[in-house]
């Protein structure tokens, strides 16, 4: 696979740089600087918008500060049901000092479902949302991408987890 690794500093939020290994072929979208909602749970701040050359499988991760309470585990599923997310195959993901949980994801669309291979990492208080999804019709032929994508993230300073997993 030929990527490059991409370094990613956010404006306004440096302490929330990361990397990815980006396939060469894929592109990366621009992301105005935003503001953090902090009255919405949900909101993730995006870090990250790259899609593959033909626009059939996108890359993205977003950040949020870690919640007070609860393990990744109950937040990834309150997280996925909202979402509408059906998520299957949760297994351990441990990388660098960093730990998560990498999952298969089901989320469905207007006339055609997406398929994902998700990472939820929570590092030093912060909760990231890496997501590498495809159509359905497109994710057989892009999931080792998708795959590279999403376990070859690194924030920018490890930190270590500050909560359970489970």
């Amino acid at each position: 696979m030929d990527t490059e690794r991409i370094q990613v500093i956010p404006q306004g939020y440096e302490n929330l740089a990361c990397s990815y290994a980006k396939p060469a072929a894929w592109k990366t979208a621009d992301i105005p600087p935003q503001q953090f909602d902090n009255e919405d749970p949900y909101f993730f701040l995006p870090l990250v918008a790259a899609v593959s050359h033909d626009g059939a499988g996108a890359f993205t991760v977003g950040a949020r500060p870690a919640y007070p309470d609860g393990t990744l585990i109950e937040w990834l599923q309150h997280l996925a049901a909202h979402d509408n997310i059906a998520v299957d195959n949760p297994s351990l993901f441990e990388a660098d000092g960093m730990r998560g949980i990498l999952f298969d994801g089901r989320q469905p669309g207007d006339g055609a479902d997406f398929l994902m291979r998700n990472l939820y990492i929570e590092d030093g208080g912060v909760l990231y949302a890496i997501a590498g999804m495809a159509l359905e019709s497109y994710f057989e032929a892009i999931e080792p991408w998708l795959t590279a994508m999403t376990t070859s993230f690194r924030p920018g300073h490890i930190s270590g987890p500050t909560v359970a997993l489970d």
